[in-house]
């Protein structure tokens, strides 16, 4: 089965926006993001997740790349992308905080499962 998924990279300035999760599925850095519902598209399904995880109304999104994952013998295919506007106020949820990090002050969490590489497909560079 392919289960689509979706993240987005939100930037201001050098600063971005991670959520630090606690759930013990996928502990430590990653981006917001979620699951494709039945009948929505792809892109709407970010705008939901980002929202619904943050508090933030995304303005402008652009798809940047993907990367997947094979769990239990699904493939997850997770549709990346990136915004630099949006409104609304920052709020976090069950899943973790949700912060605004330095991009040179990463290094400093612990990262959840791949986002090292999905860094790498957003092209940041960050001190290892």
């Amino acid at each position: 089965m392919i289960i689509l998924t979706n993240m987005c990279l939100i930037r201001n300035g050098n600063m971005i926006l991670v959520q630090n999760r606690t759930k013990k599925d996928w502990p430590g850095l990653t981006l917001p993001g979620g699951k494709v519902e039945k009948d929505e598209s792809v892109y709407q399904s970010v705008l939901r997740e980002v929202y619904e995880e943050t508090g933030l109304r995304l303005l402008n999104v652009k798809d940047v790349g993907y990367i997947e994952w094979l769990i239990d013998g699904d493939r997850h295919l997770c549709i990346l992308f990136e915004s630099e506007s949006y409104e609304g106020e920052l709020k976090s949820n069950d899943e973790g905080e949700d912060l605004f990090i330095d991009i040179k002050d990463l290094c400093q969490y612990q990262f959840s499962t791949d986002f090292d590489k999905i860094l790498d497909i957003y092209g940041i560079i960050y001190w290892k």
